[in-house]
């Protein structure tokens, strides 16, 4: 081409009749169509300009924009995958500790059951309000249970959450009008073993169940004695607790109208 752009000699193929088009090729590269860059080079006089076929280029670059497309389809697939699978792995996380709860509190669900179908059947308006008090116990158990279970999944529960199952077990004992009173020394920032928060609550629980409906004085104690718990629940009632299925570790003694259950054990680990 000469100086104004104008085709004097040519060499097979079809090159552009558009004197703009070549221009751009002194500037830089230039592809036309998917198979054709246009390359151009100043000489003197004129200019050069020559097609080079790009064909297998632009072949290799479509396999890997379409192979780019599959592995980000494949990715988010696996994403979603990954979410779905965590996603199910919580739930069945979530029921298996549901059906530990209630596995654990099966009997206190059964003696629920019955105390609310004597209520609603009971025509004596005290003895009404004795039934609901009772439920509300049992009721108070069934839901801190599980909440320490969820809690003490990972393998230990803090003092605090320990110290909120008491209190609102005491709570309700209170409706039963019973005085009830805790002495809780442990620190929010203590961390006990979940058997051994499990033991304590479960032994509370154990002596109140046996004394029911008669209860008119609970008292809680729980320690922190460095390495070791101490724990003494005092129950004035005039029912039998000997006979209540406490764990092993307790002792359960009586002076005179008051039963006095105890339990003392490591705090580090293993079961009081």
């Amino acid at each position: 081409m000469d100086d104004g752009w104008n085709i004097r000699y040519s060499s097979g193929g079809e090159m552009p009749r558009d004197t703009q088009l070549l221009k751009k090729t002194g500037a830089s590269d230039l592809q036309t169509d998917e198979h054709t860059l246009l390359k151009g080079c100043r000489i003197h006089p004129g200019h050069v300009v020559w097609a080079e076929d790009i064909s297998a280029l632009a072949s290799v670059l479509a396999e890997l924009e379409q192979n780019r497309d599959e592995l980000s389809r494949k990715n988010e697939l696996e994403t979603e995958m990954r979410k779905t699978e965590l996603a199910l792995s919580r739930a069945q996380e979530k029921n298996r500790l549901y059906d530990v709860s209630w596995r654990a509190t099966a009997k206190q669900n059964k003696l629920l059951h019955k105390t609310l179908g004597a209520y609603f059947g009971e025509p004596d308006e005290s003895r009404r309000k004795e039934l609901l008090a009772t439920a509300a116990v049992l009721g108070a158990y069934i839901k801190r249970k599980g909440n320490l279970i969820f809690a003490g999944d990972s393998g230990s529960v803090t003092a605090q959450e320990l110290k909120l199952c008491f209190n609102e077990s005491l709570g309700n004992a209170e409706l039963l009008k019973a005085d009830c009173y805790m002495d809780y020394e442990l620190s929010e920032g203590t961390v006990l073993p979940t058997k051994s928060a499990m033991c304590l609550y479960d032994s509370y629980e154990a002596a109140i169940e046996a004394a029911l409906p008669d209860i008119s004085f609970v008292f809680l104690r729980i320690r922190d004695e460095g390495e070791n718990i101490t724990a003494i629940y005092s129950i004035v009632s005039t029912q039998d607790l000997s006979a209540a299925p406490f764990p092993k570790e307790v002792n359960v003694s009586k002076d005179e109208d008051t039963w006095i259950v105890s339990l003392s054990g490591p705090k580090g680990g293993g079961r009081l």
